[in-house]
């Protein structure tokens, strides 16, 4: 439950902070003087988002490995217990 919480309060923070920080802008500059750095906002927004495809890549493959090491280590867990069952058929 703690980490839904914390979830819940990282989204709500940076969420309010964002809306705050559109509204100081909004404030404090014109729609012109907005409208004629477009060009170059569109082109950091193209290398923003060309970053965080690359970091959601590597979340993936890191999660991915992760989940074949576990799956590698029930496979193993099973067979190793398959061991101890026919070896203790000797014991009866």
């Amino acid at each position: 439950m703690s980490s839904l919480i914390d979830c819940l309060l990282i989204v709500g923070c940076t969420t309010i902070f964002s809306i705050v920080g559109l509204f100081i802008v909004r404030k404090r500059f014109t729609r012109e003087q907005l409208e004629s750095c477009h060009e170059v906002g569109g082109f950091l927004l193209s290398v923003v988002g060309t970053l965080y495809a690359i970091l959601v890549g590597l979340i993936v493959v890191n999660s991915q490995g992760k989940v074949d090491a576990a799956s590698q280590m029930a496979v193993s867990e099973a067979n190793m217990l398959s061991n101890i069952y026919h070896l203790s058929n000797t014991f009866k």
